[in-house]
Formats: structure tokens, sequence, C-alpha cells
């Protein structure tokens, strides 16, 4: 959005025919991919490590297990991340997204210290499960885990939706 800016790209956008929705929603889809992308792309070798151990033990292995993490565990966070940079970036026209992320990881990943036995996942952006071999307490919490990246991808869109309406007021001239 800042390139766009020095490049002075936004006159050229402003006046297309595509929507806002599709402008912000596109850019925000471009970045969430590509996010995604390297961190299953790097699973890729734990996975192949787990397929040749389950051979080995004979024991069952889920070929989507790392599919499923990433995406039920972390995109929520990738997406909130994205939501808020975009939002911030879109209202004031500058980087205090950068240190408005970095304040909200710093809170996160020290407040969520006492937390580390598993299970307790709370609201924090980034929940963490540290307890090896503590599947009970992961499905003791499962409910309350669920409930927090629900939370974080809902709240991730609702931005979306107002980083969208701001774009749409600047393209109309009224910001």
């Amino acid at each position: 959005i800042l390139r766009d800016r020095r490049s002075q790209m936004q006159e050229l956008i402003y006046t297309r025919k595509g929507s806002s929705l599709v402008i912000v929603g596109s850019r925000f889809l471009a970045m969430l991919v590509m996010l995604i992308l390297p961190v299953l792309a790097i699973s890729v070798i734990p996975l192949a490590q787990c397929i040749s151990y389950g051979n080995t033990a004979g024991v069952p292995v889920d070929v989507f297990a790392f599919v499923k993490y990433t995406f039920g565990w972390l995109v929520p966070t990738i997406m909130a991340a994205l939501a808020v940079g975009m939002f911030l970036t879109e209202l004031t026209d500058t980087a205090i997204a950068v240190l408005v992320q970095g304040a909200w990881w710093f809170v996160s990943a020290f407040s969520s210290l006492g937390d580390l036995r598993g299970g307790m996942y709370g609201w924090n952006l980034m929940p963490r499960h540290n307890t090896e071999l503590n599947w009970s307490g992961y499905h003791d919490g499962f409910a309350q885990l669920a409930a927090n990246r629900l939370f974080y991808a809902v709240f991730a869109l609702v931005l979306l939706a107002f980083t969208v309406v701001i774009y749409s007021q600047k393209r109309k001239g009224r910001m």
C-alpha cells in the first residue's frame, strides 16, 4: 500500500473499474498465500521423516497433519496480523502498523509464558502448547482453542471489511 503511494500508483488504481473489495481482498489473499506457502513447504521435511518412521515402526501417519495444524492454528494468527497491518496502513497512510504489530507481538509472546503447560489457551493471539505428550490437556482445552482461532479469523475479516470501506472512501475522494 505504501509502495503504491510512493510510486504514485494510487491515482491509476483509484480510476479502475475494479471494486475496492476486489482490490483489497486480492492484496490480502496474495499476502496470505505467500505467507502460508513457505510454512507448508518447510513442513515437507518433517512430514517425510514422520512417514519414514511410521513405516518403520508400523504406525499410521496422517499425511495432512501439518496442513491441518497450519490452517487451524497458524492461519488465524497470520490473518489477524495482515488485517491489522492493512487497516492501519490504509487508515493512517503511515507505517504505524509495524510499531503496533511489534508491540502486539511482544505482549502476546510474553503474556502467555505462564500458560506453557498446555491446554490453557485463553484469548492470546499466539496460543501455545509446549507440553510434550499432553494430549489430554490439548483435548480438554480444544474448545477454548477453537474459539480463540475463530475469534481471530472473524476479527481479521471485520478489519478487512473496515479496510475496504476506508479504501473505497479514499477512492471517492472523501478521505
